[in-house]
């Protein structure tokens, strides 16, 4: 697999968009604990918007990459010898 192809903004649109959306949400969740500390409590939708996102963030990736299944070659990310495959 070539540079190019990994990183064509038309392969797994959806599971990039919605990635780059939780790291922004990540770094406002970030924001609202440590400087506005009382609106991030009592905002619902603040404090929960980055946990939603990440359950679609994981669904899309388990949509996307169901052809990367495990079998008898391909044992899944670690191998029986614990290496990161």
């Amino acid at each position: 697999m070539n540079f190019r192809r990994l990183v064509n903004p038309l392969r797994h649109s959806d599971h990039k968009v919605l990635g780059v959306t939780y790291l922004v949400l990540e770094a406002l969740d970030f924001y609202g604990f440590m400087f506005c500390e009382r609106r991030y409590s009592a905002d619902f939708l603040w404090f929960m918007a980055m946990k939603v996102c990440g359950c679609l963030v994981t669904a899309s990736a388990l949509r996307n990459f169901g052809h990367l299944a495990k079998s008898d070659v391909n044992k899944g990310m670690f191998a029986e010898s614990r290496t990161f495959s």
